[in-house]
């Protein structure tokens, strides 16, 4: 996964969701990092 496509995936993701701020992006992007 490049980083262009996390980036699409959150944006997509907060989109859905209706999410603003940072505690689920950093969780993800730490699951990302350690995958």
């Amino acid at each position: 996964m490049s980083a262009e496509d996390v980036l699409q995936y959150l944006e997509d993701v907060m989109e859905d969701e209706g999410l603003h701020g940072g505690q689920q992006i950093n969780t993800l992007l730490e699951a990302i990092a350690e995958s």
